[in-house]
């Protein structure tokens, strides 16, 4: 009979002894241990709060990091950390859930420095207790702290075996988990970062380049050294090969190359402004303003797209076809699999008959950087670049500084979105449905400055609206001749005073009726218009373009509610003019924090009038209704994989979750919800990252995971409590604290339409989530109290 614990990891161990090659033993024993660790923190903290009894030892009498001083959690956590490793020595089929996990638990207890140390050997034993007792508290110290040392020189060699070991396309794949640790205090744990982040830039240096540029321009002296002693570690060994002369070169200009990257998204234009008193788009040339990019010369950059800078595994057909080679066979798939590094000698992986992932081999080099740029009419006036490659074509790139935003959140936004769309390909009926998320590349300058791939043939949704009014007013329809002449102006002193007096109303039923008279008897949703227009070429791409676009819209609705995406107003949200597949930006609104906003979110997701409209005749319960529920049961499904992926965002020192950011900019003077304005003393003030609370990030961190463990679960958690105080949050599953907050956020919004109950906090099935999100999303109660900016009436 299966048991648990040790009886499971013996049967795991015997399975090694007997396959020593088989990666899904070493991982399944990680997770057991993994497991075991977590049981092992639970009654750590159930011991230190006296909910149980029991001999826990010395580590129980500290309510935070239990685990860091109990031998029984150390040797949990590095038998985790060693399978770990020896899983990704042998495939890369689980990298995705393994190295994550093996990084956590690496910067989780290494951390623990001398300072603690000394702390916890001063613990006194508890009053009263007897020679003998105090003596045996002593040696549990003792024992403790000898258990914490040899843990921590354990990891130390385990890192050096995952370099060793490990193909550098591998970690490469949690480069931006590692480069959150450049600057750590902890100097075993620099090192180790220091030992990965250069076997990726020596066997990667192109692909390393763009990772590791956030670094070597920081504004952190200390992560900036580490940038800099990368990239010369990696400069000093690729000397010393024959035929790495092109790579040494790119290296050595990397940081002129970046300087002048940061340069330019600096750099200031003075931008005309239209009779309506919005900025205008305009094209400069760069010598007449006295600014020269360095020429690029043999340095021979890969252009930065996601393609070229994400590695993927070799076909199906071709691991296929490795499987049942011989070892020692020198067919060309062999051999491709063989050599994924490009270099077996260098990369310590030889002989190893696994398919690894590579990156493309023909991505374009970027020749020159154009001297003709294009300067966005928006707030921060963006720079549209256009790279020249050698094979004499452009790819044009956003070159952007950003005062208000966090560039890193949308790059480890893309990275969590690679990792869902290869879940989306595993799962044959996502695959059927080609449920997929369409990422870009973004890279970090540095901590105010970045670089994005430019979405191709997109434009934002509220200009396809508009254009789709202006259609129809050209139209003979009735409707559209009795139409308002500005009914394309979303802007207008109309509207303006017309959701003003929405937000009046003394109650919620009366918000709801006066946003119905005032606002959407306005704008009768048309995009289908555009939909007509555009693909009338033929009814069948007519019909893929609104399928496409229905399912993209459900992919991206079930992926944002899942992590908590906010401000999707009518400018973050994309259209693709060729296939009508949509595209979201801008990230700098995650895990809720729409919620905290001066006019909290009350949607999951955007699903207003004119989407609805343009999903056909079956509005929400065709296509995307199917699409929506194939996108939930995905992402169920993978539960453990998205929390072991989104907990290194979580936990990452380097970006402020809880910063506000520029959604609802607190500088304006109008309320959003009321339409009224705002006296200066009153305005509300929106938190940076320097004066942000940051002492209790580990509890916020956990408690958003147990949010979005919850939703994985079928919970549907919306309205967001806030998250509690860091004495009142026992674990991060703890279901009675949101209870409590959800009840008192209903008292709040009386004559609400839509019922709330304890109830709500049981789970769904995959239909009965999605019918719950769609009620939610759809609901006028609560769009009719949605910021004005967000345009919840297009």
């Amino acid at each position: 009979q299966m048991r648990h614990g040790a009886d499971v990891v013996q049967r795991y161990k015997l399975a090694i002894d007997l396959r020593p090659k088989w990666d899904r033993a070493y991982f399944g024993c990680a997770r057991v241990f993994d497991s075991m660790l977590a049981s092992r923190r639970r009654e750590l903290v159930d011991a230190a709060q006296g909910a149980i009894s029991g001999d826990f030892g010395v580590a129980a009498t500290f309510a935070d990091g239990v685990c860091n001083f109990d031998p029984v959690a150390h040797e949990h956590a590095k038998s985790a950390i060693k399978h770990y490793s020896l899983c990704l020595e042998h495939s890369a089929k689980y990298a995705e859930m393994a190295l994550p996990r093996l990084l956590t638990l690496w910067f989780e207890f290494a951390a623990i420095d001398g300072a603690a140390m000394g702390e916890f050997s001063k613990t006194p034993a508890p009053a009263g207790s007897s020679p003998d007792e105090i003596k045996r508290h002593e040696d549990r110290v003792r024992a403790a702290l000898g258990s914490l040392k040899r843990f921590q020189a354990a990891i130390i060699e385990t890192i050096k075996h995952v370099r060793k070991n490990v193909p550098a396309a591998v970690i490469y794949g949690a480069v931006q988990q590692i480069l959150s640790r450049a600057g750590h205090p902890h100097l075993d744990i620099r090192d180790g970062v220091l030992q990965l982040l250069s076997k990726v830039t020596e066997v990667h240096p192109q692909q390393a380049l763009y990772a590791i540029s956030g670094l070597l321009h920081s504004t952190n002296t200390a992560r900036q050294a580490m940038g800099t002693k990368v990239l010369s570690t990696a400069i000093t060994i690729l000397k010393r090969k024959s035929g790495a002369r092109q790579q040494v070169q790119s290296l050595e200009a990397a940081k002129t190359f970046f300087k002048d990257l940061i340069s330019l998204a600096r750099l200031k234009f003075t931008v005309g402004v239209e009779s309506a008193g919005r900025k205008y788009t305009q094209k400069v040339e760069l010598s007449k303003k006295q600014f020269r990019m360095t020429p690029v010369g043999n340095a021979a950059f890969v252009v930065p797209t996601r393609s070229a800078l994400t590695p993927e595994l070799p076909h199906a057909d071709l691991r296929r076809h490795c499987r049942g080679t011989d070892r020692n066979d020198s067919t060309a798939a062999t051999a491709t699999l063989h050599a994924v590094e490009g270099n077996d000698d260098d990369d310590g992986c030889e002989g190893k008959l696994v398919p690894w992932p590579s990156f493309p081999t023909s991505a374009p080099r970027i020749a020159k950087v154009d001297d003709c740029v294009t300067v966005l009419g928006t707030k921060a006036a963006p720079k549209k670049i256009a790279f020249v490659t050698t094979d004499g074509r452009r790819v044009d790139a956003l070159c952007k500084c950003e005062t208000d935003g966090d560039f890193r959140k949308d790059a480890r936004v893309q990275d969590f979105n690679d990792i869902v769309n290869r879940l989306f390909s595993r799962c044959r009926d996502s695959r059927q449905r080609k449920l997929r998320l369409r990422t870009y590349t973004v890279v970090i300058l540095d901590e105010q400055c970045g670089l994005c791939e430019w979405v191709t043939n997109t434009v934002p949704l509220r200009q396809l609206i508009k254009l789709s009014y202006m259609l129809r007013k050209t139209s003979r329809s009735e409707v559209a001749k009795s139409a308002p002449d500005d009914v394309a102006d979303f802007n207008s002193q109309a509207i303006k005073q017309a959701w003003a007096a929405v937000g009046a109303e003394p109650n919620l039923n009366a918000k709801v009726d006066t946003y119905r008279r005032l606002v959407l008897s306005h704008f009768s949703p048309c995009l289908s218009i555009w939909f007509e227009r555009t693909f009338s070429s033929e009814p069948a791409a007519w019909l893929e373009a609104r399928t496409v676009f229905a399912r993209s819209v459900a992919t991206w609705s079930a992926v944002g509610y899942l992590i908590g995406l906010g401000d999707r107003h009518s400018e973050n949200i994309l259209l693709d003019t060729k296939s009508g597949e949509c595209v979201h930006v801008d990230f700098d609104c995650l895990f809720d924090k729409g919620a905290s906003l001066r006019v909290p979110e009350r949607v999951p997701f955007r699903l207003t009038t004119h989407v609805v409209e343009a999903l056909g005749i079956t509005g929400v319960n065709g296509c995307f209704r199917r699409s929506l529920e194939g996108a939930l049961a995905t992402l169920r499904e993978n539960k453990e994989t998205l929390l072991n992926v989104l907990e290194p965002f979580l936990r990452d020192p380097t970006v402020g979750w809880t910063r506000l950011g520029k959604a609802q900019d607190a500088g304006e003077d109008v309320d959003g919800e009321s339409g009224r304005k705002i006296p200066p003393q009153k305005r509300p003030r929106v938190r940076g990252p320097v004066d942000g609370d940051h002492d209790d990030e580990d509890g916020r961190a956990a408690w958003h995971l147990g949010i979005i463990s919850q939703r994985l679960s079928g919970i549907v958690i919306f309205p967001v409590p806030k998250a509690p105080k860091k004495r009142d949050r026992r674990a991060a599953d703890d279901r009675s604290l949101m209870r409590r907050d959800l009840r008192r956020k209903e008292r709040r919004d009386e004559g609400d339409t839509v019922e709330k109950s304890p109830t709500d906090l049981l789970p769904l099935s995959v239909a009965g989530q999605a019918e719950r999100l769609i009620k939610e999303a759809t609901s006028e109660a609560n769009l009719c109290r949605m910021w004005i900016g967000w345009q919840p009436f297009l």
